[in-house]
């Protein structure tokens, strides 16, 4: 441009350029707003409700406490939530053809196909997982070593191929979610002896489980299965199983081990009289099953940490001293 030096071009440039920046920003917000104003949609409001928490002497309020449900089943509350869905869906509906596009496009450039896990030795099995084109969930899968007498090594190559041993399929996540518009396994656990399976299940998306122990081969139930859970299973040698409950607020809360024979049970669960303070019970059975499920409370000792640490937070409170934990 004749007649203008570069330090008075490169003002005049930035102020145009933030010019047009602008003017489309607002052409956009005028669309969305007139998009959304032709809609008609007006949101929900949630009632307030005045409910009084009580701790330590200090008095909190919540006025929309009325909205938790750990149940899942106040029509109240599950009509609230459905009017609030059916807001986003209106709300969005101009934008649902290009959502879709979207992910069309997305899933077109994503390539399919049938995966396997790197296979795990335990005793006389590889252990692995699989996964198969147009379906969301795996296959959990056991090949049998023939020449299980070498020790296990790095260099361990599980056979394939038609002289291979038969691959049995253990589990099917697949067939265990038909029914559920959500599942997760949280745990698949095969025992020591390789003669049993535990796994835990999450069909709701709260991150409550449910824990099942089958047998490897038939693949037949074993005992009752274990509600309101947590996924954090362990074996404690060949027939004693160790899980987590929780408490009304889905934190953990006792550590227990189940002997599936003889059917005892332990169980570990902090208390806030001190730091290291456990109240165990045991009924029936024999010494030695308890010694074995002791083992594996053992193992999982460290998920009672938050648990200890709540109860010191709580005695420091009472004290009125800061609470540093």
């Amino acid at each position: 441009m004749p007649g203008l030096s570069r330090s008075t071009l490169f003002p005049l440039l930035l102020v145009t350029s933030w010019l047009l920046v602008t003017s489309y920003a607002w052409r956009i917000h005028a669309t969305a707003a007139q998009s959304f104003s032709s809609n008609k949609v007006i949101p929900p409001v949630a009632k307030k409700a005045r409910h009084e928490m009580e701790m330590f002497g200090d008095v909190r309020v919540d006025d929309y406490y009325w909205l938790r449900d750990d149940s899942h089943s106040n029509r109240e509350i599950l009509s609230y939530l459905k009017a609030e869905n059916d807001y986003t869906n209106q709300s969005m509906s101009s934008v649902k053809q290009f959502e879709d596009q979207l992910y069309a496009e997305m899933v077109a450039r994503t390539k399919e196909e049938v995966g396997i896990s790197a296979p795990i030795r335990r005793g006389s099995y590889y252990y692995y997982e699989r996964t198969l084109v147009g379906k969301d969930n795996k296959l959990h899968c056991r090949r049998l070593i023939t020449n299980d007498a070498s020790p296990p090594s790095v260099y361990d190559v599980m056979p394939t191929g038609p002289e291979a041993p038969t691959e049995h399929v253990i589990l099917d996540e697949n067939i265990r979610a038909q029914g559920h518009e959500y599942y997760y396994l949280g745990a698949f656990r095969p025992s020591p002896n390789n003669k049993l399976i535990a796994y835990a299940e999450d069909t709701k998306g709260d991150g409550i489980h449910t824990v099942y122990v089958i047998d490897a081969d038939k693949g037949t139930a074993i005992g009752n299965p274990l509600k309101g859970v947590t996924s954090n299973i362990e074996w404690a040698g060949d027939d004693a199983l160790v899980y987590i409950t929780m408490d009304e607020s889905h934190r953990y809360q006792k550590t227990s081990a189940l002997d599936l024979k003889s059917a005892v049970r332990v169980v570990a669960e902090p208390t806030c009289a001190g730091e290291e303070a456990e109240r165990q019970s045991i009924s029936g059975g024999n010494l030695e099953a308890v010694r074995r499920a002791m083992i594996g409370i053992e193992a999982v000792a460290v998920a009672l940490k938050d648990r200890r640490r709540e109860c010191r937070g709580r005695a420091v409170s009472e004290m009125g001293v800061a609470n540093d934990t």
